[in-house]
């Protein structure tokens, strides 16, 4: 399964990888879920939860700290970073979270054209979202 990692412990959700039972808990810190990936031995592939809306309690690093929390996790050999994730705020439209996604995916496409990085998974869209979320991991 893939897990959700925080800087600082902030809160987040667990990305789910295909075919993954239950969510995994919550942003777990870098530092611990390296430790307890090396106690285990095993790499333990992490999603990289980003805050793109500003709410408070949300969680995840701020977009412009996303490279930098991305070289702190490739210098720990029990972690591997697979993409980003983020959640969108609550909407009655599903519609309105897609300028959300699209932060999110633009922020992927930036980080892999600059800094050569290979982040094939998105985790976006809760379930009165999804639509709008896996449109956009698939569209330009």
């Amino acid at each position: 399964a893939v897990e959700a990692v925080a800087e600082g412990g902030a809160p987040g959700r667990s990305g789910r990888a295909p075919g993954a039972g239950a969510h995994r808990p919550p942003g777990v810190p870098v530092p611990c879920r390296a430790r307890a990936a090396e106690r285990a031995g095993v790499v333990q592939p992490v999603l990289i939860q980003v805050g793109l809306t500003g709410r408070t309690g949300q969680g995840g690093v701020a977009p412009a700290a996303a490279a930098a929390l991305l070289y702190r996790v490739a210098q720990l050999p029990a972690l591997r970073a697979r993409g980003l994730m983020t959640i969108a705020p609550p909407v009655d439209d599903p519609e309105e979270a897609r300028p959300v996604f699209a932060s999110l995916r633009a922020l992927r496409d930036r980080l892999q054209a600059r800094h050569g990085l290979a982040l094939p998974e998105l985790s976006m869209g809760m379930s009165g979202d999804f639509e709008a979320a896996v449109w956009l991991s698939h569209h330009d």
